[in-house]
């Protein structure tokens, strides 16, 4: 499967790359069984894509969208029949990466809380697309749960690696698994 992405700007397009309210993007989601196309979105104008991720077995297309280049990001998940299953606001939280299982059954968003005074900067957001559920792993930068690296396995662990260890939670965000890292000697 595949999401094409298409992007029209105005005949008299903008210098410096402003957004113009000419310019329109479309997203078709391709597979095997829909070549024609399977869902279609139709952004508003000045809304461009940062990511299109087609899930595996037509379990839906997760797709990220910005309104300014270096501007915070939304992330809305449609399910097989176009509709929205999930959404996040970009005014709450930017999403910077989105990785799915080969299995098509979770999903994992990996977000932004700039404007989150007080309380966490960034976190994991873990969608299990076999149940509806869902579950988010956060920190703040300097934090003793400040990733140096995250992964989603196939089963819906989410690993996280800190400086000091090395974190599992199952499918439901329960610890799973800790192991300690040894200190290297000089």
């Amino acid at each position: 499967s595949a999401a094409v992405v298409t992007t029209r700007l105005p005949a008299q397009g903008n210098a410096g790359g402003t957004r113009s309210p000419g310019d329109s993007t479309t997203v078709v989601w391709l597979d095997a069984d829909h070549p024609d196309g399977r869902l279609t979105i139709e952004l508003p104008p000045g809304r461009r894509v940062r990511k299109a991720l087609p899930l595996a077995r037509g379990k839906g297309l997760a797709l990220s969208t910005f309104q300014e280049t270096a501007g915070p990001a939304d992330f809305a998940l449609y399910g097989p029949d176009g509709s929205v299953l999930f959404r996040t606001d970009e005014a709450e939280s930017s999403c910077l990466d989105i990785v799915a299982t080969g299995n098509g059954a979770f999903l994992a968003v990996d977000l932004a809380h700039p404007h989150r005074r007080g309380q966490a900067q960034r976190s994991v957001l873990v969608l299990d697309l076999l149940r509806g559920s869902r579950w988010t792993y956060s920190w703040s930068y300097g934090g003793d749960g400040e990733p140096t690296a995250w992964r989603l396995e196939e089963t819906g662990v989410l690993r996280i690696e800190t400086p000091e260890a090395i974190l599992e939670y199952d499918r439901n965000g329960k610890p799973a698994g800790l192991v300690r890292k040894g200190r290297r000697k000089r």
